[in-house]
């Protein structure tokens, strides 16, 4: 199990290693985070998909434009 800062992390290194070019569309978007609810492992179960769908979110808003 890890933290949801370790969790955090993992997203935006996926994201990262992805080397998108322009932001997912609403349906990858969701694609990655079910993706991710499924593989992550972290403490906070019941907004897990939340927490990383804000992640990713944030995540495409600072790096892609």
């Amino acid at each position: 199990m890890m933290t949801k800062e370790e969790a955090k992390s993992t997203v935006e290194a996926e994201l990262s290693a992805r080397k998108l070019t322009k932001r997912m569309t609403p349906t990858e978007l969701l694609m990655y985070c079910q993706g991710a609810y499924k593989r992550l492992q972290f403490k906070t179960k019941g907004d897990r998909l939340a927490d990383i769908r804000a992640w990713a979110e944030r995540w495409q808003s600072m790096w892609l434009r």
